[in-house]
């Protein structure tokens, strides 16, 4: 997709910026990119099974903010190409990224999102 046909921006995060997926934070990983219709992550992982989660949170490592239980759907789970180098017990482990969008959020939700992204992401 063409970046001038996307309905948002795309922000970059600024520092180490994680989502994880409700339910027992199975998947877990670094944010990629964030914008007010949603996000996307990589994280590792073991298993290659695949669940439907509906909420999400975001949280910067080292500080206190940290958005909880937004209400999202997965659009894609997709696994990586594996790292040609890298720690040896982790070859048999997959490299994946996620994207998700968020559903319809309270006022409150929108707000403290909004604010997230102005305090702890980029322009693209």
């Amino acid at each position: 997709m063409n970046k001038n046909q996307r309905k948002y921006e795309r922000r970059l995060p600024t520092g180490n910026v994680y989502a994880a997926l409700r339910s027992n934070y199975e998947k877990v990983g670094k944010c990629i990119n964030l914008s007010p219709g949603g996000l996307a992550f990589e994280y590792i992982s073991v298993k290659n099974e695949s669940a439907d989660f509906f909420q999400i949170d975001i949280f910067k490592v080292g500080e206190v903010f940290h958005l909880h239980n937004l209400p999202c759907k997965i659009v894609y789970d997709i696994q990586l190409p594996p790292a040609r180098d890298g720690i040896e017990s982790l070859k048999h482990s997959h490299n994946r990224r996620c994207g998700v969008k968020f559903d319809t959020m309270t006022e409150e939700g929108n707000v403290q999102l909004e604010l997230f992204l102005e305090s702890h992401t980029q322009a693209d």
